[in-house]
């Protein structure tokens, strides 16, 4: 638990070296390593995460979860969640430590509500940046449950982008 005016904004780098290094080699240890909490992230629609992170100070909740493979073999990561998906945004990109060197990648994902009723997902304001491990350091056992664990943010965009009948039109008539 924070104290009362402090916020939780660690950089990119702070949390791979702070906090997701130090989880996946069993090192981390005292107040901030128990303020992310491991959680079954995929087990749970966004709406239900708040009411089970620490409060960060601000509108941010930050888990540990290991990712799920698609089909045994496959490369393709599980996002499925009740009521809905994840979806990358955007390739990953590189997270670098103070020496120069690529510790992790960050994955964008929005999150797109599905009912059984209708046909086309809804896009949200649900947003996570994911944080995996890139190359498992050499303190860090090499194995499938380390190489699986991510940590992630979730937050609610206050800007949501939606292609309007108005654009589409312009575009179709120009």
């Amino acid at each position: 638990m924070l104290a009362p005016g402090m916020v939780f904004d660690p950089t990119d780098e702070e949390l791979v070296s702070n906090f997701l290094i130090e989880k996946a080699s069993g090192a981390s240890e005292g107040e901030l390593s128990d303020f992310i909490k491991y959680i079954a992230l995929y087990q749970h629609a966004p709406s239900q995460l708040r009411s089970l992170a620490q409060d960060s100070g601000h509108e941010k909740w930050y888990f540990f979860t290991h990712l799920e493979k698609k089909y045994q073999q496959g490369r393709n990561i599980n996002r499925q969640v009740p009521g809905g998906y994840w979806q990358k945004t955007c390739p990953p990109s590189l997270i670098k430590d103070k020496a120069g060197n690529t510790i992790a990648k960050k994955t964008s994902l929005t999150y797109y509500k599905k009912d059984r009723t209708s046909a086309q997902p809804e896009k949200t304001k649900w947003l996570m940046k994911e944080y995996m491990l890139e190359n498992q350091p050499p303190n860090i056992p090499n194995d499938k449950e380390s190489e699986m664990l991510t940590l992630c943010y979730i937050y609610r965009s206050k800007h949501h982008r939606r292609t309007t009948n108005r654009r589409r039109n312009s575009d179709v008539n120009n």
